[in-house]
């Protein structure tokens, strides 16, 4: 007797590399603004709401993307006849090289000092009458003493 196929069965999960390297795909091709739950969605092949089984918002989808490049940097150790000031040189040599594939995963500040999306790691932006905002006369480095 022939087995019955099932023609309604479910696709494989995605697995969260998988949605990593999905979202990465969009930012390499189209920037850091365009990922979106819905772009990555169409990449996979699946509704916006399916992929909200599977992620919380875009947020999580940053950090799996975050976390899938810095996992991607060579830490093996280098050379231990090396000196300590070379040795940390090719570490983070291996890390810039690996952010540098994809310059839109760590965005450039602007030359305020703030994120595209805000300073502050993107919560709300410091404005000059914050109290949060710290003069660069005395002494501050960034618009935002929470920088």
């Amino acid at each position: 007797m022939p087995y019955a196929v099932n023609r309604h069965a479910t696709p494989s999960l995605p697995h969260p590399d998988q949605l990593a390297s999905t979202a990465l795909a969009v930012i390499d091709r189209d920037g850091l603004a365009a990922l979106s739950m819905r772009a990555v969605a169409k990449e996979l092949g699946m509704s916006t709401m399916g992929l909200y089984r599977y992620v919380l918002d875009r947020g999580e989808l940053e950090r799996l993307v975050v976390e899938l490049v810095l996992n991607a940097v060579d830490t093996e150790l280098p050379d231990p006849g090396a000196s300590w000031r070379e040795r940390v040189e090719v570490l983070v040599r291996r890390l810039r090289d690996t952010v540098g594939a994809h310059p839109e995963v760590v965005p450039s500040p602007s030359p305020t000092g703030t994120t595209p999306s805000g300073c502050c790691a993107g919560r709300s932006p410091c404005s000059p009458s914050s109290p949060r905002r710290v003069s660069r006369a005395s002494g501050g480095s960034s618009p935002c003493a929470a920088c």
